[in-house]
């Protein structure tokens, strides 16, 4: 694959748990070389104090976006983030 897109429950409170869970999978299938890009989904279940909070623990996975599904505005930087990807410079 060109591109992994993992798609994290931001609002689950073991995220961070499922995350290390999914990368010890691809790592045992020998595709943790591949480029991924960290999707945060459900960020509208999080208060704004939540997601400031959060920020700092999510910043060490790049590239990342930060969306929900409730309109298309809230999933624009993904829309966004794909269009303009360059392959070869997202790891």
């Amino acid at each position: 694959a060109d591109l992994l897109i993992h798609v994290i429950d931001i609002s689950n409170h073991a995220w961070e748990d499922q995350v290390a869970t999914v990368e010890k999978t691809l790592e045992e299938i020998g595709v943790h070389d591949c480029p991924i890009l960290h999707v945060f989904n459900k960020s509208d279940k999080l208060s704004e104090s939540q997601i400031d909070f959060l920020l700092a623990d999510i910043e060490r996975y790049k590239p990342r976006v930060l969306v929900n599904t409730r309109s298309k505005e809230a999933i624009q930087p993904l829309v966004d983030f794909l269009t303009e990807i360059d392959l070869k410079t997202a790891k």
